[in-house]
């Protein structure tokens, strides 16, 4: 059995439950009901998101424009010795940098990112609007922090770049 939701409707309220016959006959005897059970934009939203996946062929085009930012961050990375490492599919990609400092290195990628008019996390979800121009403008942006973040290693000045203030790992509540 597998649940799709969320993005299924193109944000409009909208889930799917799929399964074999066996799995599925159980719902024969259920009653199931939500806020929008009755509601038809989310079907009809779904439908047409299917059919211009299918049409466009978006996960070609993900994967594309997410192993063309794999493959120049990688490079980047490799160039500046930067630890940079990746992991998951290339159209849900998380980043991480095989540092003590990895925190503090991710507030000063995101913070340089920032400042280029990219809001770049440890991760990247490409979408069907993302085109080569924007992949070829985000490394352009990446290239010289690439390079910042290899100085801050090789000095040991992480902390000073970004003022002390770092991302947290997991849930921490504030004071």
């Amino acid at each position: 059995m597998a649940v799709f939701a969320k993005s299924l409707g193109n944000g409009h309220p909208m889930a799917a439950i799929l399964g074999k016959a066996d799995a599925m006959s159980g719902f024969n005897d259920t009653f199931i009901s939500s806020a929008y059970w009755s509601e038809g934009v989310g079907p009809a939203a779904a439908v047409a998101a299917v059919k211009k996946h299918m049409r466009l062929d978006v996960p070609a085009h993900l994967d594309r424009i997410g192993t063309r930012v794999r493959d120049g961050l990688a490079k980047l990375a490799h160039a500046n010795q930067v630890p940079w490492t990746f992991s998951c599919h290339p159209c849900l990609m998380y980043f991480s940098i095989d540092h003590p400092k990895s925190n503090a290195l991710f507030t000063l990628w995101t913070v340089r990112m920032l400042e280029r008019e990219f809001l770049s996390i440890a991760g990247i979800y490409p979408m069907l609007a993302h085109e080569d121009r924007h992949v070829d403008s985000f490394l352009g942006a990446a290239k010289p922090i690439m390079a910042e973040l290899a100085e801050a290693i090789r000095a040991d000045d992480i902390e000073q770049r970004i003022g002390g203030q770092e991302k947290q790992s997991g849930f921490h509540r504030l004071a």
